[in-house]
């Protein structure tokens, strides 16, 4: 049994999202940028979401083991997502790993996400033919958990930027009227960010997640609730299940931020894509899964979307004629939305992105 310090403790639970005085969060890539070589000396590095570091990154962290660092490596090489650009991910089973973690492997095996064993048992025994096509087990997959409307889906996932932007706004303007709300428009662009703002209609009760790269008022990938609304502010609570503590502090619940500040720091969460959604726990929510037909879409997508839901009632597979009827109600994006350097990390804009997926 390995002992801790509480430190990595509150790292594990809450991985670099949140950013603890114990245990900060950072990048693989702010690590190895900006840390010195005296900042790594016995340090426990705790590095979540491992099977998508690249391997050059690895190279560069394993001399701090001589250093005397302490890594603690997390992940699913088997199913889950590879660093962009990787045909393959040689890591799992490497002799390097193998020392910077002193030789400890240990397998988690019990299903804590949800009650739905059968779901678990599904997606796991795609493992074994992850690098298969997923055609056929999509065949299987509409049949058993079928889209039948009017179940309206909570969450859409999607593999492309500009498909999650079309589909936020069309279901963002479909439920302005529910309840009162408040119209935010966005600026032109920001740069550095696939995630771009989009113009959005805001009501209490609405879910955004937090997208800022430098604000320590709103923290990056973490759900917030709209608790109130007034014509210049909109106040936001930090989901519970991120808190810190079992009592929130001021900077979780209670923040107010000007209509700018919710434009530029925070997103719609209609709509989704599978490469932003790896480690997130979709609970008690519908489900789509889009661009099942796209040639893009692997049996990682495959995975990495099923096993976001916590039961198997809240999945939905939609036929393609389905979801061409769906996208057909959803309107272009407006000109003054789209980023003027549609770019992405590979240098792809978005409209290839929109042919060709969202590695």
């Amino acid at each position: 049994q390995a002992r801790l310090p509480q430190g990595p403790r509150h790292h594990l639970r809450r991985d670099a999202r949140r950013r603890p005085t114990a245990a900060p969060g950072r990048t693989v890539a702010h690590l190895l940028h900006k840390s010195k070589h005296n900042r790594t000396r016995r340090a426990w590095i705790i590095v979540d979401e491992a099977s998508q570091v690249h391997l050059h990154f690895w190279a560069r962290m394993a001399p701090w083991k001589l250093l005397g660092a302490h890594f603690i490596v997390v992940g699913d090489f088997k199913g889950q997502f590879m660093p962009i650009g990787e045909k393959t991910n040689e890591m799992e089973d490497s002799r390097q790993l193998h020392h910077m973690c002193n030789g400890l492997e240990l397998t988690l095996s019990t299903y804590r996400r949800g009650a739905d064993e059968q779901l678990f048992k599904d997606y796991t025994g795609l493992y074994k033919h992850v690098d298969e096509l997923p055609a056929r087990v999509l065949l299987a997959l509409r049949e058993k958990c079928p889209w039948k409307p009017p179940t309206h889906p909570s969450v859409i996932l999607v593999l492309s930027h500009r498909k999650r932007r079309q589909l936020n706004g069309f279901v963002n303007t479909m439920h302005k009227d529910r309840c009162e709300s408040v119209f935010i428009k966005a600026p032109r662009s920001i740069k550095g960010t696939t995630q771009q703002p989009q113009n959005m209609h805001v009501w209490a009760g609405l879910e955004l997640m937090g997208c800022s790269r430098s604000a320590d008022r709103i923290v990056n990938g973490v759900p917030y609730i709209v608790t109130a609304i007034t014509a210049k502010t909109v106040t936001v609570d930090m989901d519970q299940r991120f808190w810190l503590k079992a009592e929130p502090s001021k900077d979780e619940v209670g923040i107010k931020l000007t209509h700018k500040e919710v434009a530029e720091l925070l997103r719609l969460t209609h709509a989704l894509v599978y490469a932003n959604v790896q480690g997130r726990t979709i609970r008690n929510k519908h489900v789509i899964l889009l661009d099942t037909h796209h040639r893009h879409f692997t049996m990682r997508h495959l995975i990495v979307g099923m096993s976001r839901v916590t039961d198997g009632k809240y999945l939905h597979i939609p036929t393609r004629d389905q979801e061409e009827a769906l996208m057909e109600k959803a309107p272009q994006l407006e000109e003054d939305v789209l980023i003027e350097d549609d770019t992405d990390d590979e240098g792809k804009s978005e409209d290839e992105d929109k042919d060709e997926g969202e590695e």
